[in-house]
């Protein structure tokens, strides 16, 4: 199933060349995709919170291995990327796109202490266990990264001001004119 045709679940607005120059190859420079102009394209992303100790942050790498390779290179066969911008890389390195598919992680941890009564030996026995899925978004839409990080920030597991941020990259849908016409504008000034 290699070089499959991806599901479409984003409307590509724009690349921003001069946030990956390694991906692009160039220092800077644009693209921009009016119209819905794009051939079919997927995005998916996963977000961790702020907490160091949460585990969700301690195990926050574990999300990617499951869903670039395994799902959606091996899975679904998803081997291009849009040119000048990376395949995978951290929110500010991105294109602005309309929307994001999301997996978070549940995890399970099973832990047995035993004591020995007869001598002063403790016994601790641990296992985790961890499973992907679709984010759950109880006041928006499931599968969604937007409305995940939403969920975070309302959780106070998250900055808003960092939610602020993946809004100007996750942009909404039908609102990538608007994002074309500021950066844009932004270049012009």
């Amino acid at each position: 199933m290699a070089n499959a045709n991806p599901s479409d679940n984003t409307d590509m607005c724009l690349v921003n060349m001069g946030r990956a120059p390694e991906s692009s190859r160039v220092r800077n420079g644009y693209s921009t995709f009016p119209a819905n102009v794009e051939r079919a394209t997927h995005c998916h992303g996963f977000a961790w919170t702020d907490n160091e100790i949460d585990v969700g942050n301690i195990f926050n790498g574990s999300n990617l291995i499951p869903i670039s390779m395994y799902d959606h290179l091996y899975q679904r066969g998803y081997v291009k990327n849009v040119p000048g911008a990376p395949m995978c890389a951290c929110l500010e390195q991105m294109p602005v796109v309309s929307r994001a598919d999301c997996t978070e992680m549940t995890l399970a941890q099973n832990t047995t202490f035993a004591f020995a009564s007869s001598t002063v030996e403790v016994v601790i026995d641990s296992a985790f266990g961890v499973d992907f899925r679709a984010c759950c978004n109880p006041d928006g839409p499931n599968n969604n990264l937007e409305s995940y990080y939403t969920r975070l920030v309302n959780e106070d597991r998250a900055a808003r001001r960092e939610l602020a941020f993946l809004q100007t990259i996750v942009v909404g849908n039908g609102n990538c004119p608007a994002a074309i016409e500021e950066f844009v504008g932004e270049l012009l000034n």
